[in-house]
C-alpha cells in the first residue's frame, strides 16, 4: 500500500516532489515514515525527480523583420470607451 501511495503522490506532484516532500505527504496520510526510508524506496522504485527548466526569455531579434506601427503613441487614457484594443499572448507556451 505504502509504494502504490508514494507513486501515486509522485506522480499527482508532477514528478518533481523529492524526498522531503514525499515525506511530509506520506505523514499528512498517516504513513510513519522517516527522509532515509522514503530516499530507499524512491530508489527502488525507481521515482526520478524531474527538475523543471527555468523560463528563459528567448526573443530573437532580427532587423529584417518589420515592426508593428505604434497606433496608441503613448495614450493609454483614451477619450471614449472602445476606442483601442489590446491584448497580451505571452502566456501561450510554444515550441
Amino acid at each position: 500500500m505504502l509504494y502504490r501511495r508514494m507513486k501515486r503522490l509522485f506522480d499527482d506532484n508532477r514528478r518533481s516532489a523529492g524526498a522531503r516532500t514525499l515525506m511530509k505527504l506520506l505523514r499528512k496520510e498517516g504513513f510513519k515514515i522517516g527522509i532515509c526510508r522514503v530516499k530507499s524506496l524512491m530508489k527502488k522504485l525507481g521515482l526520478v525527480v524531474k527538475q523543471r527548466v527555468a523560463y528563459k526569455v528567448k526573443t530573437i531579434r532580427k532587423h529584417s523583420h518589420a515592426v508593428a506601427d505604434n497606433l496608441l503613441k503613448r495614450n493609454f487614457n483614451p477619450a471614449r470607451a472602445n476606442q483601442s484594443w489590446a491584448g497580451d499572448i505571452t502566456y501561450l507556451r510554444t515550441h
